[in-house]
């Protein structure tokens, strides 16, 4: 799949039309840089995770990632047959940690100048955040730079 999915312009009908084409409950994407999670119908859930080496456009220098993990109830219990761990998927809940990480991101500024990128591309690292936004929906602008 390669789709640019902003979290303000994506409708719910689209993410449960990939669902079904994918035939999955959970989809994890990038793309954007942006990171948002939802949950368009019960059980399916859209999970944009950020970028690591990409600001969020919000202003801070950090990155973020996410980290996903099944929450269960107690109700695991072994199988007598297999000694298996069988579970009731009701009693499962998708759990979605988005954590930001610091990192030397004038370093890679610098690393990115000498190797010649554009300086709009360099200014996003140094900024945390694109000034150049005209590729966002306007929703999705989440900082607005004083100068644009």
């Amino acid at each position: 799949m390669n789709e640019f999915l902003w979290e303000s312009t994506t409708s719910d009908a689209f993410l449960n039309w990939l669902f079904k084409k994918y035939e999955t409950d959970i989809i994890v994407g990038t793309h954007t840089g942006l990171h948002w999670h939802r949950e368009p119908s019960p059980g399916k859930h859209y999970i944009n995770c950020g970028a690591i080496g990409r600001p969020s456009n919000d202003g801070q220098t950090t990155v973020v990632y996410v980290i996903l993990s099944i929450e269960t109830a107690e109700s695991l219990t072994p199988d007598p047959k297999t000694n298996f761990m069988n579970h009731d998927d009701s009693d499962c809940r998708l759990k979605v940690d988005f954590l930001r990480l610091a990192y030397d991101h004038e370093r890679l500024a610098c690393e990115m100048a000498f190797e010649g990128l554009p300086g709009e591309f360099i200014e996003t690292i140094r900024v945390g955040g694109p000034r150049a936004t005209k590729s966002f929906p306007p929703k999705s602008v989440r900082v607005v730079f004083s100068d644009i």
